[in-house]
């Protein structure tokens, strides 16, 4: 299990905690589609997850030959959700991005602010938890009889 997936999970039970109606959906691989949606306000919010090694990384996994390519059923961006300390940096990287015409639909930077969205969990965390999680699953493949 690599580390963007436990962050869709803690992510998602952190944003229960939080009072959100929120639901990991990414399982299905359907391409392009949400990894979680997010029930806030009486609005069913689409989110994809992009626990990348930076925030330029993270921004940059959302663009295909050079567009975004997360769009909710009624064309608009979804939401992306970057680590907690990546938010500031995959802001401005997309303005840039909206600035030079790479969002469609979207011509101005500070929508930015509503598609980046801030995860609850840090970078570092998430690895150090994936790493824990890749140890547990060993264990457990190990024959009963063993231990």
């Amino acid at each position: 299990m690599g580390h963007g997936i436990l962050a869709e999970d803690v992510g998602t039970l952190l944003d229960k905690f939080s009072g959100h109606d929120a639901t990991v959906v990414g399982r299905n691989n359907a391409s392009n589609g949400p990894d979680k949606l997010i029930n806030i306000d009486g609005y069913q919010t689409a989110v994809q997850c992009k626990y990348c090694k930076s925030a330029v990384s993270s921004v940059n996994d959302c663009f295909e030959n050079g567009s975004f390519r997360y769009f909710d059923p009624n064309d608009n961006p979804m939401q992306i959700e970057v680590p907690k300390d990546q938010y500031y940096k995959a802001i401005e990287e997309m303005k840039n991005k909206i600035q030079n015409g790479q969002v469609h639909g979207v011509s101005d930077p500070e929508q930015a602010y509503n598609i980046i969205r801030q995860g609850k969990y840090y970078i570092q965390s998430s690895k150090e938890s994936s790493k824990k999680q890749e140890r547990l699953n060993q264990l457990h493949m190990i024959p009963q009889r063993l231990l």
